[in-house]
């Protein structure tokens, strides 16, 4: 299984990784005009790499969680689960619709939009750098004409814009996990006071013993996100 979640690791970061990669070596010429882009751009990748990448390995431990949550027959459903549903779901197209418009912002306002500004400084500074790109990379061979420039542009919009997406639809899936979790502590000390308020004795047993498992099961769940 780990051998699976490396491959995975790699498919899914291969691209992005080979494009900042042989960005990241423009940082060492001194002659280089564009470092604080490159910079915040390698950075930024690298975050999305991590965050994406123990989300890869740490898939058994969430898929467990998630089975829990969906069993609403062993412990019941917790009393507020369909408002926080109905709530989360409102929020969640929301927070798509921000993180598309975010993510198209960052691409068309990068170095694509500044072409003029980027053939002044070839000019100027006699350097030969390819305009019209997402970010500004370094190739042992031309790719200055058309189609090649016009295809590597998509493939530096469409792998940009995957993982960023990737990764905020996965911070998105961490918050409503967190709030869950929060939705069955707070059914669990529920099913806590109704067993202490269980007049029969046999009853106020059984309850209490399921609350119990009930209970473990959920810090179990926090203990794998941790």
């Amino acid at each position: 299984m780990d051998i699976n979640k490396t491959m995975m690791v790699l498919v899914l970061d291969s691209y992005p990784i080979f494009k900042e990669g042989i960005q990241s070596g423009l940082v060492r010429n001194k002659t280089y005009n564009h470092l604080d882009v490159d910079v915040v751009i390698i950075l930024t990748m690298l975050a999305v790499y991590m965050f994406t990448s123990s989300f890869i390995y740490n898939i058994d431990g969430i898929a467990k969680i998630y089975t829990f949550f969906s069993n609403m027959n062993e412990f019941g459903k917790p009393t507020e689960f369909d408002e926080n549903n109905k709530l989360c779901n409102r929020a969640s197209f929301i927070h798509y619709i921000y993180l598309e418009l975010l993510i198209l912002m960052l691409l068309f306002l990068s170095d694509i939009s500044n072409v003029k500004q980027c053939k002044q400084h070839n000019l100027e500074y006699g350097m030969s750098e390819v305009c019209g790109l997402f970010s500004y990379i370094w190739l042992p061979f031309d790719i200055d004409y058309f189609p090649v420039k016009e295809i590597y542009l998509s493939l530096q919009l469409f792998g940009s814009h995957y993982l960023y997406m990737i990764a905020g639809i996965l911070a998105w899936t961490a918050v409503e996990t967190i709030q869950h979790i929060i939705i069955r502590l707070r059914h669990v000390k529920y099913l806590f006071v109704e067993a202490i308020e269980e007049k029969d004795q046999k009853k106020q047993r059984e309850k209490f013993n399921l609350t119990v498992r009930y209970h473990d099961e959920v810090l179990k769940s926090l203990n794998i996100l941790q």
